[in-house]
């Protein structure tokens, strides 16, 4: 699944990918600028309850949300 358009802002932020569309109210954490992760692929996903969710991308870049 690529990210194809992402929106982050103080309030929450918005991820359009190929196949679907996620939204967060979480504080949102980028390993590198949102410019670099566009156009990656998820590789693969981290989810621990009331603790983290992380998506890992083709480029060794990730999107962390936390609680």
């Amino acid at each position: 699944m690529k990210l194809l358009d992402a929106e982050v802002s103080a309030d929450g932020a918005g991820f359009q990918f190929s196949d679907c569309a996620l939204v967060a109210f979480n504080p949102v954490s980028l390993s590198k600028q949102l410019s670099e992760i566009i156009n990656s692929e998820v590789c693969a996903v981290s989810f621990q309850e009331n603790q983290h969710f992380e998506l890992k991308f083709s480029n060794d870049s990730t999107i962390s949300f936390g609680a």
